[in-house]
C-alpha cells in the first residue's frame, strides 16, 4: 500500500529541497514520469514507490558540493515532512 503525500506537503518539500546548495532543480525523469499527481496539477521530482518517497534531483555541479552531503540534507528535509523512508536520486547535472 502506498501512502499519499498531500499537495501542500509536496510543495513544501520541493521548496526546501531546491534551496539546498548543490541542488539545481527537481528532475522529472526522461519523459516527465517522476511526479506526484493531484487534481489539476502535478509536483515534479517526487514519487511514492513501494511506501518510500523518491526525491529526484538535478545537481548543481558548479556548486562543488559533495553529493553524499547534499543527499543527506535532502533526506533530512524530506523526512521532516513525511513518515516514509526517503531515497535521493540524482538524475542529471547542470
Amino acid at each position: 500500500m502506498t501512502q499519499s503525500v498531500p499537495l501542500d506537503v509536496a510543495e513544501a518539500i520541493v521548496s526546501e529541497v531546491t534551496s539546498i546548495h548543490g541542488v539545481g532543480d527537481m528532475h522529472s525523469g526522461q519523459f516527465g514520469e517522476v511526479a506526484l499527481l493531484y487534481p489539476g496539477t502535478r509536483v515534479q521530482g517526487l514519487r511514492v514507490n513501494d511506501s518510500r518517497l523518491e526525491v529526484h534531483l538535478v545537481c548543481d555541479y558548479a556548486a562543488g558540493e559533495d553529493l553524499h552531503r547534499v543527499a543527506e540534507k535532502v533526506r533530512s528535509v524530506a523526512s521532516r515532512h513525511v513518515d516514509l523512508p526517503v531515497d535521493v536520486i540524482f538524475g542529471d547535472a547542470q
